[in-house]
């Protein structure tokens, strides 16, 4: 069994708790020091420009790479609202 299933520590498990609720599903920030300082950063660089401008345009043929990042920055201000496609454009 995994330490995390068998383990009594509840002072441990609240830890790795506060973790997964700061860093979300990163392990590369959980596991890095100098990522956890500033996590913003490794998302912005790493996830954000490798993925939404490299990524996901060579995947599905997107020439406007800059439209791509407007649509995901307005989602991203505007999560948890409503909205529609004509507000939007």
């Amino acid at each position: 069994m995994s330490s995390y299933v068998d383990t009594l520590d509840i002072g441990k498990l609240n830890s790795y708790f506060i973790d997964y609720i700061n860093y979300g599903c990163y392990p590369e920030i959980v596991f890095s020091e100098k990522m956890r300082q500033d996590p913003g950063q490794y998302i912005r660089h790493d996830i954000v420009d490798k993925v939404l401008l490299r990524d996901l345009p060579s995947l599905y043929g997107i020439q406007d790479t800059q439209e791509l990042n407007r649509l995901f920055i307005y989602i991203a201000y505007h999560s948890g609202e409503e909205f529609s496609y004509e507000v939007m454009s």
